[in-house]
């Protein structure tokens, strides 16, 4: 896209002089007439419909019409996004670089980014944040200005940079200002569904070469949902979004200098929003109310009825919008979602390792003995950070096989009750190398790595070694916890452990889930048919290959308790069932009082209360049969997460933690989907595991890496495998 300065129009009336700051690269010949910037030329000779560049929507009256419609109850995109970066805007700002100039893109009135100013600020100092806002419209600046007045007063004024350009020609200005300075480029809105795919991949792959390789892309996008809350979000019930349509196309007609220029828009425009479920994107559509003339230079006219195309705001499922970014070069370093918006952070591949790698050492420095190994049924520590980088390794170069690569290629998941059973592994050593061994051969492994990325990059391989790291940090976890288990002492309870820099720094057990009703209420979830899997991708879009497949089920309506069951409610289960056998994450003193212990601290049980519990699918069995239920399947949570938040559906606040605070626990059998194919770069992933006692979970754990989370993935664990952070719901048949 061509960088063009905004420029006023002087030909423009006074009565227009605040749309006339914004006519985007109109220069008047000194004759009446007006160069009209050439994107708008191009659209408006468009077969076989006209469309309208976007950017003239944002004339000073468009900006404050937009502004009035991200208050509006119908347009939830706003007020979504924003609670995303609200919730998580610790968790954001720790994964951007020190140092990283903060560059936003549409800026807007930029009320939302002063949550991650702010947050910022209180974590690196206020002369460590450093802030450009780019913005076609003079008028989304001045509001931009205001606004961090109010929102954002410890940023101080040297720090604060406007730039009044389109967006490649604002990115060359921040580039040029601060030289070799990461920078990182909040797209947010979701800006890129006005874009199509094409556009988007080229809009990403300009911009980001034009930035160092530490730079990233904070990236805020809409998702796909319930075609009526769509329809109601583009044309709200005060006709607002209409207005603001219109008052395009009368931007329009100003920046030409037509003589209709002044007229009442509802008087020459109509217009008509649609839902594309095929594009999966709304559209913003105008019909003419009569004929219009256009000036002669450009050969065409708008006919009395022709629509024409004004806006498109595009809607994202998880592969599609991962196929745009891989399509890119780009990866997702992490991501925070809900069930109506999704903010990832994207960023270079050779980026995404080397974070990956400094949260593993991160995790490892919080070990004292490597040699530990608190649970039987795995290797101990150290093994685990050699497995990584073989893993990685063996796939991203071609270095002859060592013998330390053999030894590391591959962990164990023994049969819990016949541990002597176990898939094909390489032979346990009657000794571990050393630890300092390890790290050596750790470090020669990366270096190696990141030679090849220098030439090669193979994204499919690149984004398997990432989730395969992430996975393993989050069972390294699991280890951590029985650890802490083993050294609590009943004077320490209290103590924790510095976090400081863990990937889940912010997402601890203790705020897993927000408080939940005490009460087991109890919610109707509806038949649905529903279609688990996913298709293969031809663009790089990774998933593991039990991903891979279709299987459509129709699902009997169920009910199922609002929220998974608490720490209190089993405490209650082990008194009343009179049990003998605890969690694997809780002891018990001598007086009787249980603590729970986590990764990062231990917890008397009376301060979690109403946290999930975690515990086997065994276990989670027996306390639904107490409760005369069972376990939901595979497909009955597929039915609830997709339900969600349809009219139709009973829903409560709690509901959504379906997805988050624990790994859901299911009563399906890991299986393949028709069609399954083993991946050829680790064909082993499953096939070794469809032996009819590891079962499905879905979600994820407050432990689980951000760039994990899709409703695809499928874990999956023996019934008896106590260790794994899984939580459960009970569930019961329709009457």
């Amino acid at each position: 896209m061509d960088s063009v300065r905004v420029q006023t129009c002087p030909t423009q009336d006074a009565a227009h002089q605040g749309a006339q700051d914004d006519c985007l690269g109109a220069q008047g010949d000194g004759n009446g007439c007006v160069d009209i910037d050439d994107d708008l030329i191009k659209g408006l000779c468009e077969k076989p419909y006209k469309k309208i560049p976007f950017k003239l929507l944002y004339d000073s009256a468009g900006s404050q019409l937009f502004e009035k419609i991200t208050s509006l109850k119908e347009y939830y995109p706003y007020q979504a996004e924003k609670d995303i970066l609200n919730e998580f805007s610790d968790d954001i700002v720790d994964s951007i670089p020190d140092g990283a100039v903060i560059v936003e893109l549409g800026a807007g009135d930029c009320s939302k980014t002063c949550l991650l100013l702010n947050s910022m600020i209180a974590r690196r100092g206020e002369h460590a944040v450093r802030y450009i806002a780019i913005d076609v419209s003079r008028e989304a600046l001045r509001q931009a200005e205001a606004c961090l007045r109010d929102l954002c007063d410890g940023l101080p004024e040297k720090n604060i940079h406007l730039v009044e350009a389109e967006y490649m020609q604002g990115l060359n200005e921040a580039q040029m200002k601060f030289g070799d300075a990461p920078l990182c480029i909040l797209w947010l809105g979701s800006s890129i569904g006005n874009f199509t795919r094409d556009e988007s991949i080229e809009f990403l792959k300009v911009a980001f070469s034009r930035l160092n390789r530490n730079s990233m892309i904070l990236l805020g996008s809409d998702v796909w949902k319930n075609e009526d809350v769509l329809y109601a979000a583009y044309n709200d019930s005060q006709g607002v979004t209409r207005d603001f349509i219109c008052n395009g196309m009368m931007h329009v007609l100003r920046c030409c200098n037509h003589p209709l220029k002044n007229e009442c828009a509802q008087s020459l425009w109509e217009y008509e929003p649609r839902v594309n479920r095929t594009l999966t994107q709304v559209e913003m559509w105008v019909k003419a109310k009569q004929r219009l003339v256009l000036p002669a230079a450009w050969e065409t006219e708008i006919s009395c009825g022709e629509k024409l195309l004004v806006e498109i705001s595009r809607k994202f499922r998880d592969d599609d919008l991962l196929s745009i970014i891989h399509a890119s070069g780009l990866v997702v370093s992490s991501s925070w979602k809900s069930s109506m918006f999704r903010v990832q952070l994207l960023c270079s591949p050779q980026t995404a390792l080397e974070q990956c790698w400094r949260d593993t050492d991160v995790l490892f420095s919080h070990i004292a003995d490597w040699n530990a190994q608190p649970i039987d049924l795995r290797h101990p520590f150290l093994f685990y950070y050699g497995h990584l980088a073989s893993f990685s390794k063996s796939r991203m170069s071609n270095e002859g096989e060592t013998d330390l690569d053999r030894m590391f290629s591959r962990g164990i998941d023994p049969c819990v009750d016949s541990p002597q059973v176990c898939h094909p592994h390489p032979e346990v050593p009657d000794a571990w190398p050393s630890k300092g061994k390890v790290v050596e051969y750790v470090e020669h492994a990366r270096q190696v790595m990141r030679k090849y990325l220098e030439t090669s990059l193979d994204m499919h391989q690149l984004c398997m070694c990432l989730e395969h790291e992430r996975m393993h940090q989050e069972t390294l976890c699991y280890m951590l916890a029985q650890l802490r288990k083993e050294n609590a002492s009943n004077g320490d309870l209290c103590m924790k452990n510095s976090s400081g820099g863990l990937y889940f720094n912010h997402a601890v057990y203790q705020n897993a889930l927000q408080a939940c009703d005490r009460t087991q209420e109890v919610v109707h979830v509806p038949a649905y048919t529903v279609r688990l899997g996913v298709k293969r991708h031809q663009d790089g879009v990774f998933h593991w290959d039990n991903e891979y497949g279709t299987s459509t089920r129709h699902v009997e309506a169920f009910n199922m308790c609002s929220h998974p069951v608490t720490v209190g409610e089993y405490i209650v289960y082990l008194q009343d069932e009179k049990c003998n056998g605890l969690p694997a994450t809780w002891s018990m003193n001598s007086s009787s009082q249980y603590s729970i212990h986590m990764p990062e601290a231990t917890y008397r049980a009376e301060d979690v209360i109403d946290q999930p519990v975690y515990v086997s699918l065994k276990e989670a069995i027996a306390y639904a049969a107490w409760k005369h239920g069972r376990i939901m399947t595979e497909y009955e949570y597929a039915s609830a997460t997709e339900q969600m938040g349809i009219s139709n559906c009973s829903t409560t606040t709690n509901w959504s933690n379906l997805e988050g605070g624990g790994w859901e626990w299911t009563s399906s059998k890991f299986a393949p989907f028709p069609g399954f194919q083993p991946d050829p770069g680790y064909p082993e992933y499953s096939t070794d595991f469809f032996d009819g006692i590891h079962y499905i979970l879905k979600g994820s754990s407050p432990y689980t890496h951000s760039s994990l989370v899709r409703r695809s993935f499928r874990n999956f664990y023996q019934a008896n495998y106590k260790y794994v952070f899984a939580k459960f719901r009970v569930v019961f048949d329709s009457d």
